[in-house]
């Protein structure tokens, strides 16, 4: 299954406890079902990409891939882990019940795991 059906399969919820629904953000679909090993993405905001992207790591924890996940900045990594990450966590049983962390930067899932880091970046001109 790819990760959009899993995830459908599962009901796994946003931070805020709704299903995602794909119909208006078809966009997406092609990149939570990218299984390309190394993937950058750019997009503008407010397009649900940060919980997919959670989402699709997690997933990518089940199939037996690890992670990393970098943020700009390790305050930003803490505050989206806490607001997000958590949150889908906490909201969907599934993942609930099989994910393991410390809540903040580290999560387990079938002995796999996904890191979440900040990184100090700047633009080079």
């Amino acid at each position: 299954k790819t990760v959009v059906e899993r995830k459908k399969k599962n009901k796994i919820k946003t931070e805020d406890g709704r299903v995602i629904n794909y119909d208006d953000r078809k966009y997406l679909i092609d990149i939570m079902n990218d299984m390309t090993p190394k993937q950058a993405i750019m997009s503008s905001a407010q397009v649900s990409k940060t919980v997919s992207m959670y989402i699709k790591s997690l997933y990518l924890n089940y199939k037996g891939m690890n992670v990393l996940f970098c943020e700009p900045t390790e305050q930003l990594r803490d505050i989206l882990t806490k607001s997000k990450l958590n949150r889908i966590i906490e909201n969907s049983d599934v993942l609930k019940n099989n994910v393991k962390g410390d809540l903040s930067v580290k999560y387990s899932f079938k002995n796999m795991f996904s890191a979440f880091e900040g990184v100090n970046c700047r633009f080079i001109k």
